[in-house]
């Protein structure tokens, strides 16, 4: 359904009639012109007839084919299917495809996702690339996020999945900064769980690293954070907390937790870390 008419649809089933509706945020022409014809209209005044029907921006978006359509959302979701099924050979024509698009349109979503993936492939050793190349990819991801002061989800996303290329003291910087300006991030943050996903990709960093003696920070900065219904990441802070305290037994379990709710996937990593 075309926004304008999922729109007017929302407004039948509410019993709203348009004069209501537009009733003291536009001419109710306005509206009656976007609903037949999807005539431009401003986002502030849909975001108000959107919220006298008691229905959330973003509900409104999951609901119109624009969401489902979006040709970034698909590129991602396939690229990512393809990295998961290791698909290498279909990955790497598609990010050949994807420079194109990145050199013409100067994307930057186009770009991290090039990004993300070329410097993936080549850590696996799958796809190699020249010390320059990768320097080239590291530099631009870190000027971005560097000039942007309020992150929203795309530069938290961006900052979780390149976790690996920055230095300890900045992972820790951020990590820091951000909890200190945790109420102008806190709803959207919250929403996406983006917190979250930063402290638990640091304890698999510092992890990897062998930063044993950082882990206790975080763990304690991720507690006050969770969620009270979040099993996984509380099963996860407890293999953690097994790996500081050298407790074989407290990790095992944890371990079989997760096997036990079908996280193999989750296990199987966490397993590594102790080999």
């Amino acid at each position: 359904m075309e926004p304008n008419k999922l729109l007017k649809s929302l407004r039948k089933e509410r019993s709203v009639s348009q004069s209501d509706l537009a009733n003291g945020i536009s001419a109710r022409n306005t509206l009656g012109n976007y609903e037949k014809a999807g005539t431009s209209i401003n986002f502030h005044i849909l975001r108000m007839y959107l919220e006298r029907l008691n229905v959330s921006i973003e509900e409104f978006d999951f609901r119109s084919p624009l969401h489902s359509e979006n040709p970034k959302k698909i590129l991602s979701t396939t690229l990512k299917n393809y990295y998961y099924h290791q698909d290498f050979k279909q990955l790497i024509n598609l990010l050949d495809n994807l420079e194109k698009e990145v050199d013409r349109d100067n994307d930057f979503y186009y770009f991290h996702l090039l990004a993300q993936y070329r410097l993936l492939l080549n850590k696996e050793g799958v796809f190699l690339l020249e010390k320059s190349k990768v320097d080239y990819y590291v530099d631009k991801i870190k000027e971005y996020l560097s000039r942007i002061d309020s992150w929203g989800k795309f530069e938290a996303s961006i900052f979780i999945n390149f976790m690996y290329i920055f230095e300890t003291d900045y992972v820790l910087h951020m990590l820091s900064y951000i909890g200190e300006k945790n109420q102008t991030f806190n709803t959207l943050f919250k929403k996406y769980l983006l917190l979250e996903k930063m402290h638990i990709n640091a304890l698999y960093l510092f992890a990897e690293r062998g930063d044993k003696h950082l882990i206790p920070v975080i763990i304690e900065s991720l507690k006050k954070v969770i969620d009270s219904d979040n099993l996984k990441d509380k099963v996860i802070i407890s293999f953690f907390e097994g790996i500081v305290e050298d407790d074989e037994l407290k990790r095992n379990r944890a371990l079989q937790i997760l096997r036990t709710f079908d996280m193999d996937s989750h296990a199987d990593y966490l397993s590594s870390l102790c080999q």
